[in-house]
């Protein structure tokens, strides 16, 4: 049976629509994730299985194979955990597949099945907005993400809440956010995803430009020159001038 679960990959500040397909068919006990991941995705395998069994959800015995769509964007952190478990479930008949359309899911797992932040979610929530989605998170991103307006936002505990919150058995009260922030003092580098060669770019400008700064009004001594303190008086250079040749002297003969 396939499932489909919409989530999204941060590049920057740019939130990636990916579509999580989860396929769980007949055959060998196998378990296949494609769809370029990075090795915190690639470990996704074993948190998610730890995850249902301590939960109390079945995990398939069959083959599995997990498709994170496009195949040619770079799929990076563990914010796909979260929708690689309900699509598992969905998959196997436990979560109904219409509950899952109208979300966009995001979050890591702990081997207990506790659900643990995840960063960009403001960026999350814009693209959510954009796409028209309702936003399924971890509490704590939850709150982060309900300060953009005009997208709902939900926030659970633990994959438990998750489940019995899409099968209509509980409740969420939509996110709301705690307080807004004042003001933006400065931007960090470390909140944007990815772009390692603009970040090692910008860090060289910045040694350079103290560089800069240092030799700034200092002016170098020139070659075979000494340095010369404050208030010493200037050297004048020393000029080799060759000997003029007395009379009578020539080459020997």
């Amino acid at each position: 049976m396939l499932a489909q679960v919409r989530s999204y990959a941060l590049f920057g500040l740019d939130a990636v629509p990916v579509t999580v397909e989860v396929d769980v068919s007949p055959g060998l006990p196998s378990y296949a994730l494609v769809g370029l991941p990075d090795k915190a995705v690639e470990e996704s395998r074993e948190r998610v299985r730890a995850a249902l069994k301590n939960a109390g959800f079945p995990y398939p015995q069959a083959r599995v194979v997990v498709n994170l769509a496009p195949a040619e964007l770079r799929k990076e952190g563990s914010q796909f955990d979260l929708p690689i478990a309900l699509g598992l479930l969905a998959a196997q008949g436990v979560v109904p597949l219409e509950a899952l359309s109208p979300f966009a899911l995001a979050g890591e797992l702990g081997l207990d099945g506790s659900l643990r932040p995840v960063p960009g979610a403001v960026n999350l929530a814009l693209g959510a907005l954009a796409e028209g989605k309702k936003l399924l998170l971890p509490l704590e991103s939850a709150k982060e993400a309900a300060l953009v307006e005009g997208v709902e936002v939900y926030g659970a505990r633990s994959l438990q809440e998750a489940v019995a919150f899409l099968k209509g058995e509980e409740a969420l009260a939509e996110a709301r956010p705690e307080e807004a922030p004042e003001a933006v003092e400065a931007l960090d580098l470390r909140d944007v995803k990815g772009q390692a060669k603009a970040k090692t770019g910008n860090g060289q400008a910045k040694q350079g430009q103290g560089q800069a700064r240092h030799w700034q009004g200092k002016a170098r001594p020139r070659p075979g020159q000494a340095s010369q303190g404050p208030g010493q008086p200037r050297a004048r250079p020393v000029q080799s001038r060759a000997r003029p040749a007395r009379p009578g002297q020539g080459k020997a003969g």
